[in-house]
């Protein structure tokens, strides 16, 4: 009978359709199932298991994952319903010059451009690297109590098992630690996290000034990372742009192309660390190795793995201003500028038609008049000069602590005698102190520097006072807030007598934003590296 129902159904071209349909979406299903079977870094670190011999043909692009769900997974990143070529996922051009000391201004433009806050990607051999510290120094830097420091350990992953009874999956200790405390850590699994390393080792200052495509008021600092075998923190997204630099050993990293938006992101609950719950679908898996960089946008999840005991990674992270604390910080500012005695006022009232209930549209518009000359000022034009100035010095506020001043501060006479040093040439340059942010914005003809929370106006005047002059003084405010190391020949033109910019300039050594390598810093490297 039930044969005799399926030849009479088959007759019907309706159903014969129906049938054919299931069948396709069937084997559309198995096949798309076979190929995206995941295999989560978790997975990888447990079983030990090594790359196919087909991935090793195609180290950059896994043959486990098809080119269209990439494609489709990119869709999310994308604003506008026509879609632009998709990027490659391994950046070729020559960003960085080999010894990574300044950038491609044209292949620069070419990465914002296609990348930028838009898809993640690879840049192999990105310069020549050599980590300047050893993972014991790092572990030195960590035991500091002016340095941030964090350890986290999967233990999930360790595979003593004694080790791990009674352990939460992930366990972050923040330090400063004692020597003793690394003892005590498992042999794999483990990461050392160091915060502000740059502030710390001047040396590595230069290293920012690689990155500096992007203005000097978005970066943040450079982290390092130590991780012996199995290490990472965890699959994770950041608010941030991250460039990932691998320094030492090598490093394996997955990650996704769709971005997790704050609303979705879940959290693995009841442990130390923000990793997401369940992981993420990976869409690329690479071993970074010394001198490759990973770009990850805001948001995109992403997950690295020691592959060795030796696996240290830099982190050259961004700060993105939230906009709320924006808002709500710059009313504060201007709620502390204003008249605290200043009440409203209503002399010559008349009892209101409407009643005693109602509060009039006039009385509505003279506080809206009061608040908006609270908020901007004056004019338009006033009200944005005064929020330029404010933001510059928001922008380069220390986020951790910025400058020890008392400590770093000189006495005016040595602060003049480094200038006269310098114009003589007995000092080939000036420093940018290691951790500070500078920066410089123009309102009218008043160019303001910005230097760790501070302002430095500038107004073209004396030797400057010509048609040229707010150019000269953009010019020199340009130069002092370029690279690390701010050679005599550049800054010359603007410390001779008569200069409106010498002032500035004077001031910025006398406070210690500026100094040269012979004013104390290098006793406090001695110190260091002892």
């Amino acid at each position: 009978t039930m044969v005799q129902d399926r030849r009479i159904a088959m007759r019907c071209p309706e159903v014969r359709w129906v049938l054919v349909l299931l069948v396709l979406a069937c084997a559309v299903l198995r096949t798309s199932s076979e190929r995206t079977a995941p295999t989560t870094l978790a997975t990888f670190v447990q079983s030990g298991l090594r790359p196919s011999a087909q991935s090793k043909l195609h180290p950059l692009r896994p043959a486990a994952q098809p080119r269209p769900q990439r494609i489709m997974a990119l869709k999310s990143l994308r604003s506008s319903s026509a879609e632009p070529p998709l990027p490659p996922a391994v950046f070729s051009g020559q960003l960085f010059s080999r010894d990574g000391r300044t950038f491609d201004k044209k292949v620069a433009n070419q990465f914002l451009e296609q990348y930028w806050q838009k898809s993640p990607c690879l840049i192999r051999k990105a310069f020549d690297f050599q980590s300047p510290l050893t993972a014991d120094e790092l572990a030195g830097l960590a035991c500091e109590e002016d340095v941030m420091s964090r350890v986290i350990v999967n233990w999930e992953n360790v595979a003593d098992e004694s080790a791990r009874e009674g352990k939460k999956a992930w366990e972050l200790r923040s330090g400063p630690f004692a020597e003793e405390f690394f003892a005590t850590l498992p042999e794999t699994c483990y990461t050392l996290l160091v915060q502000e390393v740059n502030k710390h080792v001047p040396e590595l200052s230069e290293l920012l000034d690689v990155f500096k495509f992007v203005p000097n008021w978005r970066m943040d600092d450079i982290m390092i990372s130590y991780a012996a075998k199995g290490g990472g923190v965890g699959p994770h997204v950041d608010n941030y742009d991250v460039f990932l630099l691998q320094g030492k050993g090598q490093r394996r990293w997955a990650i996704s192309y769709t971005p997790v938006p704050p609303e979705a992101e879940q959290i693995e609950p009841d442990v130390d660390v923000r990793v997401l719950q369940g992981g993420f679908k990976k869409d690329e898996e690479w071993v970074l190795e010394e001198g490759d960089v990973l770009y990850v946008p805001p948001r995109i999840p992403h997950w690295g793995v020691a592959e060795d005991d030796e696996c240290m990674t830099y982190s050259i992270g961004f700060r993105a201003p939230n906009i709320q604390e924006v808002t709500s910080e710059f009313a504060v500012h201007l709620a502390e500028a204003l008249d605290p005695d200043a009440f409203y006022e209503d002399k010559g009232r008349q009892v209101q038609a409407s009643g005693s209930g109602q509060i009039a549209d006039a009385e509505i518009e003279t506080m809206w008049g009061h608040v908006k000359a609270g908020l901007v000022g004056g004019t338009e034009e006033e009200g944005r000069a005064a929020f330029a100035k404010w933001f510059g010095a928001f922008a380069t506020e220390p986020l951790r602590g910025g400058v020890n001043d008392p400590e770093r501060a000189i006495d005016p006479e040595e602060a003049a005698a480094i200038l006269a040093d310098l114009v003589s040439g007995a000092e080939p340059a000036l420093f940018q102190a290691p951790g500070l942010r500078f920066a410089w914005l123009r309102t009218g003809a008043t160019v303001t520097l910005s230097v760790n929370g501070e302002l430095f106006e500038v107004r073209p005047g004396g030797a400057d006072a010509d048609a040229n002059g707010a150019s000269f003084c953009q010019q020199g405010a340009a130069i002092l807030c370029g690279t690390s190391r701010i050679s005599r020949e550049a800054l010359l033109p603007f410390v001779g007598e008569g200069s409106v910019l010498a002032p500035v300039v004077l001031e910025l050594v006398e406070k210690g934003f500026l100094y040269c390598p012979s004013d104390g810093f290098e006793e406090e490297e001695e110190e260091l590296e002892a």
